[in-house]
Order: C-alpha cells, then sequence, then structure tokens
C-alpha cells in the first residue's frame, strides 16, 4: 500500500510539472503573436508600402547620385508616402532611390508584425524633441500599428500604456508628424462616411476613435483600415477619452 502511495504522489507530481511546463509553452506561443521588437531609435521608421514602377524611369541612388534604371511593373518598397515631391523608395537589392511622385504606385501595406519593445519606445520618444502641455504623450506607430501613451515631460517621458490600432489605408495614409488633440467629443457624425464615430479626440481633420461597426479583432494591430482616422477598440478608446486631456501632444510616425 505504501508503495501505491508512493507511486500515485510521484504520477500527479509528474501531472503537475507537465501541465505546468505546457502553460508556459502556450504562453510563449501566444506572445510570439506578437514579438517585441528592441532596435535603436534611429531605425523607427513609419510604415512603408508595396508599390510597382509605373514607367520606365531613371532613379537617383541616394548614397551614390548615380541614376538606376527602373522598368515599369518593377516593385519597390515606398518608404515615403508624401503627397508631393519625389518619393524614396526601397529597392530588392537595399539600394534607396528616389524618384518622381507619379513614377510609383502604391497597392498594399507593409507593416512590421509585433511591437516594439518599452525600452525602443522611451528611448525614441526622448531622442526627439516632443513638449506636451499635459503629463501625457501619444505616439501611433503607424509600422507596428500601435499606439502608445506615455506619462512625464519632454525628454523625460516613461511609458504607461499602449494598443493596437489601426491607422490611414492605402490612399488615406494618416498624417505624419508632431500634432495635438485639439477637442473632445462623444459621439462624432462623420457625414462624409455616413457614420458615427465614438469617444473622438480629434487632431485637426483625423481623430483617434473606436471601431465603427464589426471587425475590430482581426483588423486592429494588423491592417491600416481607416480613412486617415487611428481606429482603437472600445475599451481602449474608453480609457483614451477618459484619461487624455486637449493639448496633449500627439506624434504620429
Amino acid at each position: 500500500m505504501l508503495q501505491f502511495i508512493r507511486f500515485r504522489t510521484r504520477s500527479v507530481f509528474i501531472l503537475l510539472m507537465c501541465a505546468l511546463f505546457l502553460s508556459l509553452f502556450l504562453t510563449g506561443t501566444a506572445f510570439a503573436e506578437r514579438p517585441y521588437k528592441t532596435c535603436d531609435p534611429s531605425e523607427v521608421h513609419p510604415i512603408w508600402w508595396k508599390a510597382h514602377i509605373n514607367y520606365d524611369v531613371p532613379a537617383k541612388n541616394l548614397e551614390t547620385g548615380e541614376k538606376v534604371p527602373l522598368s515599369k511593373g518593377t516593385d519597390v518598397i515606398l518608404m515615403s508616402n508624401n503627397r508631393s515631391g519625389r518619393r524614396r523608395i526601397l529597392l530588392k537589392d537595399g539600394t534607396i532611390c528616389s524618384v518622381p511622385h507619379g513614377a510609383v504606385a502604391v497597392y498594399e501595406d507593409a507593416c512590421t508584425p509585433g511591437d516594439y519593445s518599452v525600452e525602443t519606445k522611451e528611448a525614441f520618444v526622448n531622442s526627439r524633441s516632443l513638449p506636451s502641455k499635459t503629463k501625457y504623450l501619444i505616439w501611433v506607430s503607424t509600422d507596428m500599428q500601435s499606439l502608445t501613451v506615455f506619462t512625464g515631460s519632454n525628454k523625460k517621458w516613461e511609458f504607461l500604456k499602449a494598443y493596437k490600432c489601426s491607422s490611414g489605408m492605402v490612399g488615406w495614409a494618416s498624417p505624419l508628424g508632431k500634432r495635438r488633440i485639439v477637442s473632445k467629443t462623444q459621439v462624432m457624425y462623420a457625414e462624409k462616411w455616413n457614420s458615427y464615430l465614438q469617444y473622438f479626440l480629434s487632431f485637426g481633420g483625423s481623430g483617434i476613435h473606436k471601431w465603427p461597426g464589426s471587425g475590430a479583432k482581426t483588423k486592429l494591430g494588423v491592417t491600416p483600415c481607416s480613412h486617415a482616422c487611428v481606429r482603437l477598440s472600445r475599451s481602449a478608446a474608453i480609457w483614451m477619452y477618459k484619461h487624455i486631456p486637449v493639448d496633449t501632444c500627439l506624434l504620429i510616425w
């Protein structure tokens, strides 16, 4: 009988250890679905776009100044989706060039899966001058499709929390650069889209708000889907509406 009790105790212990190992493995797998990238602040960049060349054109190598002939239909990565002027593109061999604005057509986003680490986020925002009239700073990463809130002051920002988001899609890119929250409206009617946008934080022409309709779970943190706004889950939008004051600095990058 004593030997049986010892065997049963040993079996229960082994089963418990297996369950613990399995739970740790599954937890690791869940985190692996959204890897956290650590990099130098200089490597943080806005969203890049998959694109192709519209017509035969000589591109300019931005490192050497040499001409690089590109054929119509060549696939490239668009690094600067500006509305005017020459555009920067990345070729498959890693060469960075510039081409006339109309020489390249965007057809899909090229987001990076995951998000930046807390250390990278703090290093990035503190490497720039980002004064805010409130104790908060908001950074929307268009590349990672994430919104991060910091607290503190210029050059001394500390990570507070982060949410998955969805920024402007192809043709409706969210405006890059420094902005500020200019007003807050619990429900804002967007006449152009015949849509009611809840918990709306305006940053001038666009805003941060709750995802309208359905589909948020499969798009947030993954795909730009908005018309230049920044979409959030319901809980995230409510928190932002309750806690972020008007005049808070917003960086979209």
